[in-house]
Order: C-alpha cells, then sequence, then structure tokens
C-alpha cells in the first residue's frame, strides 16, 4: 500500500472511530433497555436538602431577619376558634380524598380521584390523562398558600388524611426524595398497584448486577418500611396480559419474593392481592405482616397497555 493509501487509511479510522464507540454504546444501552436494567424514564427532580426558606411556623433564628410572618390578628378564624375546631374544620377541606400519586415531567404530581364509584377508580381515572372537566374543582394548595399559619396547622392533615393511589413503581421508589421526611412519615394510607412481567429477584444478582424491576422491588419495601405510621396498605401485584408464562416462577419464588414484606409494620389493615396460586405451606408463610388474597391475572387494557409503552418515551424526549 502506497504511504498516500496508508494516510488516507489511517485518517478514515480517526475520523469515524468516535462513530463506532458511538454505534456500540448505542447497541448496548438498547440490549439493557430491552433486558431490563435501564429504563427510558429519567428521573425525578429530587428535593433539595438545603431549603433557603422555612415554611412552617415556629421560624427558625437564623431565618427570622430574612423572614416575616404577620400574626394575623385581623383573621377571626385563626383569633376566635380553639386549635381544635380548626383541625376539623382543616381535615374536612383537605381530607377524606383518594389522591393519585404520579411522576410527569420529572416532578411528583398528584390529582384528586374523579371516579364516582371506588372500585371503578382504575378504569376511569388512570387509562389516561385525567380530562379537565373530569378532574374536581377542589384546589389543595389554595388553602395551604393563604398564609404561613394555615399551611402549619393544615400541611400534615394533606398527608395523613388522605389515600396515596399510586400504579408506576416509580412513585413509591423516588417519594423519599420528593417530599420531606416529616411529610413521609406522616402518611396513613396507600394503594399500591405493582406490573410485572416477571418476578423480581433478590440479591446475589447477577454479573450484570440487579434488573431495574428487581431494583425497584427492594428499594420500594424500604421505603415502606421507613412509613412507621402507616395504618392501611393495600399493594396488588399485577401481571400483563401475555405474560402467562411467567405464573410457575412466581409460584416457585414466591417465599423469596416475599421476603421484603417482613420489615413493614402497618398499625391496621395490610393485604397483599398476588395473582398466583401458592405451593408454599403455613409455616413458610409465617411472621408475613399481611393479608394474602390471591386472585386470577387482570388483563391490562389496550389503552393501558399503549400508556406503559409510549409513555416513558414520551418523558425521555422531554427530557432531551
Amino acid at each position: 500500500m502506497s504511504p498516500l493509501n496508508q494516510f488516507a487509511a489511517g485518517t478514515l479510522k480517526v475520523l469515524f472511530y468516535p462513530l463506532l464507540l458511538l454505534g456500540d454504546y448505542t447497541h448496548k444501552r438498547r440490549q439493557s433497555i430491552r433486558q431490563g436494567y435501564l429504563s427510558l424514564t429519567p428521573e425525578p427532580y429530587f428535593l433539595s436538602k438545603a431549603r433557603t426558606r422555612a415554611l412552617t411556623l415556629p421560624l427558625p433564628p437564623e431565618t427570622r431577619n430574612r423572614q416575616k410572618t404577620l400574626d394575623q390578628s385581623q383573621c377571626d378564624l385563626l383569633n376566635k376558634l380553639p386549635s381544635e375546631v380548626r383541625q376539623i374544620i382543616w381535615k374536612e377541606c383537605l381530607g377524606g380524598m383518594t389522591l393519585h400519586i404520579d411522576i410527569r415531567d420529572r416532578r411528583l404530581r398528584r390529582f384528586p380521584c374523579s371516579s364516582p364509584d371506588p372500585k371503578l377508580c382504575h378504569e376511569s381515572c388512570w387509562t389516561w390523562y385525567p380530562r379537565p372537566n373530569a378532574v374536581p374543582k377542589r384546589q389543595l394548595l389554595a388553602l395551604l398558600l393563604s398564609c404561613r399559619q394555615v399551611y402549619s396547622e393544615a400541611i400534615d392533615l394533606t398527608y395523613s388524611s388522605n389515600t396515596f393511589d399510586m400504579i408506576f413503581p416509580e412513585s413509591i421508589v423516588y417519594l423519599p426524595d420528593l417530599v420531606l421526611p416529616q411529610r413521609l412519615v406522616a402518611i396513613r394510607s396507600i394503594h399500591l398497584q405493582w406490573t410485572f412481567t416477571q418476578p423480581p429477584q433478590l440479591p446475589p444478582y447477577g454479573k450484570k448486577g440487579p434488573r431495574r424491576d428487581d431494583w425497584m422491588w427492594t428499594k420500594g419495601w424500604s421505603n415502606l418500611v421507613q412509613m412507621k405510621r402507616l395504618s392501611e396498605l393495600r399493594v396488588e401485584i399485577r401481571i400483563p396480559e401475555g405474560s402467562e408464562w411467567a405464573l410457575p416462577s412466581w409460584t416457585e419464588s414466591e417465599i423469596a419474593i416475599l421476603q421484603p414484606l417482613r420489615e413493614v409494620k402497618v398499625a391496621g389493615s395490610f393485604e397483599l392481592i398476588l395473582p398466583f396460586p401458592s405451593l408454599a405451606t403455613d409455616v413458610e408463610l409465617e411472621g408475613l405482616p399481611c393479608q394474602i388474597r390471591r386472585i386470577g391475572i387482570k388483563l391490562i387494557s389496550l389503552e393501558k397497555k399503549i400508556y406503559f409503552l409510549y409513555m416513558p418515551i414520551l418523558c425521555w424526549l422531554k427530557a432531551l
């Protein structure tokens, strides 16, 4: 080969080598996503650990020179009514609802349940994004943002007096990073649906480490362990249509799969809904803090399949 041809070949290698590396990286990333090791959905914006402003009373001494709070002496509601009566009012205004929790545009979102029948909630609320005319005209933040004293008295009731309903595991996995620790502990009631195509695995993992579903399974239960004041917890495991082949694996690995549940403490009702039969004995299941109810596979509707398939891709495109 002539020196000119050698120079041309070397130049082409230098020019196209980054493209070859990019192609190899893209291929490996697609394989990891397809096998469940990576997610297309970007992480949400985590809550800042250092807060520049205090929201609740009393204000810390170091912020009193920068923040001021009026005593609301002109407000009869805050000055003439006793604290116990005000708590009843705040609870009537802010409590008694089912709040659907989701992460959209990398932020934690909530919207009150719009279904008149709780049994049909997921068919009406979670099919698509809620339509504007279907959401009750009930603005939770309007009352809380009226003044600092109202916020200080009522904010805990927003967490303790409502049921938090989630169908995406990311909501419970990232919840401690999106709310303050004292708000997380205040939560009393959680309803959670978890959809798996195959059962999660517990450590030790393979060479590639845990799949994303494996990590979210252990992380989600670890977060529920932190919620010391839970009085109602309902977790439903769902298997989508077409994944019935994994049912024997669920049955065989049931004891290992349910190990993270043993550390969860619930003062009241703790119900676990499973879509597969059991081969475990009562002795093997002894010590679980929940009541297990077994049902058949619930088929996911076509609309919800499209939602599960395309929404992570849309979220990824928005984050670019």
